[in-house]
């Protein structure tokens, strides 16, 4: 999970509120499923948890190093370089976090079976995916998507792994869709008219990726009128808690 531009921004404060909620004591575990370029492995241990970070990508699992080692204290961290259906551990963890990994996944029902397992009776599972496959774009086809999930089908996955949904957020409506919507579109007309020798990469991220990251900081405040709808199914992204159920 790349938490970048005021997109990035935005949907990390939403995670961030939800991991306020959770109930954290001393000697808590947590497991950091595709944890990407570490940013949530790093928040997790400042929040005092013992934590387990997996990624199947090197580049990703080398960032994560890297800012553990930027971190003061010695931390309680293990990581490991291995695709998350594979992981396998003895640990019972009081939270698992998984975002932006399960729409590359085909065997999502057995990653979360799996995720049931590892689990404390009561423990919290925290999710993102792509919202409405209406929705679908040249972004998910960069970024490797499967597919997207509507709030009936990460309901009825979740369930299936005796995983019971507490709460879900649908984010991106209105200002945020309609801000990635025009931002897509001059990102195509800059790609096609990209200059004869300069590569379709370079088009892509410059010089609108500059005007993203300059921009962001306000963007991020006037995304938060998006939370009068966070509630409703308008928008392109889905954030879940769910809970164990206990045996």
């Amino acid at each position: 999970m790349i938490l970048e531009g005021p997109v990035g921004l935005y949907l990390k404060d939403l995670i961030d509120n939800l991991l306020d909620e959770i109930e954290n004591e001393n000697d808590k575990r947590a497991l950091d499923l595709g944890c990407g370029y570490g940013y949530y492995t790093v928040d997790l241990l400042q929040r005092g948890y013992e934590v387990d970070a997996v990624d199947i990508s090197d580049h990703s699992i080398e960032m994560t190093r890297n800012k553990i080692e930027e971190m003061k204290n010695h931390p309680k961290v293990e990581i490991h370089n291995i695709n998350a259906l594979d992981f396998e551990s003895k640990k019972k963890y009081d939270l698992i976090i998984c975002f932006e990994m399960l729409e590359h996944l085909h065997e999502v029902l057995k990653l979360l079976k799996l995720i049931n397992t590892w689990l404390k009776d009561g423990g919290i599972l925290l999710i993102s995916v792509p919202h409405n496959e209406n929705l679908w774009n040249i972004r998910d086809e960069q970024a490797g998507h499967l597919r997207r999930y509507s709030k009936d089908e990460i309901k009825e996955k979740l369930k299936k792994a005796n995983l019971e949904p507490i709460k879900i957020l649908c984010y991106g409506f209105p200002l945020i869709r309609l801000f990635l919507g025009t931002y897509l579109k001059i990102q195509e007309m800059m790609m096609n008219r990209a200059k004869e020798g300069q590569t379709r990469e370079k088009a892509r991220t410059s010089p609108l990726s500059r005007m993203k990251k300059i921009s962001a900081p306000i963007l991020k405040v006037l995304f938060k009128f998006d939370n009068l709808f966070i509630n409703g199914d308008r928008g392109f992204g889905l954030v879940v808690m769910a809970q164990k159920k206990s045996q």
